[in-house]
């Protein structure tokens, strides 16, 4: 069996599926270093910068702690016994491009139209938390929005795929089938966001991205599909509200 090239883990987890064990960690690692850097810069931009820089500070902390989970990863890629690329989709997907853009855009699609329905069906007013945090950080200013974008629409999906299918999806697949790794991979995407009133349309793209990544045997019709919902969610948010 491949190690995750931390010796505590490697110690502590040695009978433990490493993906399973780096899936997990990766999680923890993620909300604390977003914790800590957040916490962190937002002292700073107070001592420093007032309010101009505060809004800085979230889309920072998330890069920051994206980074700090990339180069854990790293280091498991480089490990001791490293795993096989394939047991983690880091391949080209198994069917051509043509069709793998073709079924990722269905899956979006079908996606969207089921996120319609129930937003229709328990009148949802959207993810209220974290539309009016990322609205106050970014106060309008491209300054800040970039980075935001590229946080929330770029690395931050390429991250979460990594992290929820290729370790989780693909350790569970192996030992439980895939129905379990797909639906319990999507169930813990959900959950992990905390956003209980968005917890339902977090699982379903959880789900539609289980499926691409299942289908494809590859990380990157998940991220593809991963990416364009959250850049449907932010252009709508900057550009498409009035707001802008």
């Amino acid at each position: 069996m491949h190690m995750t090239g931390l010796r505590f883990l490697d110690r502590y987890f040695s009978g433990v599926d490493p993906r399973l064990v780096m899936a997990f960690f990766l999680m923890a690692a993620l909300l604390l270093c977003q914790f800590a850097l957040a916490l962190g810069a937002g002292f700073l931009a107070v001592a420093f910068g007032g309010a101009n820089v505060t809004g800085f500070v979230f889309p920072l902390a998330l890069l920051g702690a994206n980074a700090v989970c990339f180069a854990l990863i790293w280091r498991h890629l480089h490990a001791p016994r490293p795993p096989a690329l394939d047991s983690i989709g880091f391949v080209p997907s198994r069917v051509s491009l043509g069709t793998t853009l073709a079924f990722v855009l269905l899956l979006y699609l079908v996606a969207a139209m089921l996120a319609g329905f129930y937003v229709q069906l328990v009148d949802y007013d959207g993810q209220q938390a974290t539309t009016e945090m990322i609205m106050e950080v970014s106060k309008n200013s491209l300054f800040v929005k970039t980075p935001m974008m590229i946080a929330v629409v770029g690395i931050g999906p390429a991250l979460e795929e990594i992290i929820f299918r290729g370790y989780l999806q693909s350790a569970l697949t192996d030992r439980f089938g895939p129905a379990v790794g797909i639906g319990a991979g999507a169930l813990i995407f959900g959950a992990f966001h905390f956003q209980p009133e968005a917890f339902p349309l977090l699982a379903l793209i959880g789900a539609a991205c289980g499926i691409a990544y299942h289908v494809t045997r590859s990380l990157w019709p998940a991220i593809l599909l991963h990416m364009m919902n959250n850049a449907a969610f932010i252009i709508g948010l900057f550009y498409l509200d009035g707001t802008s």
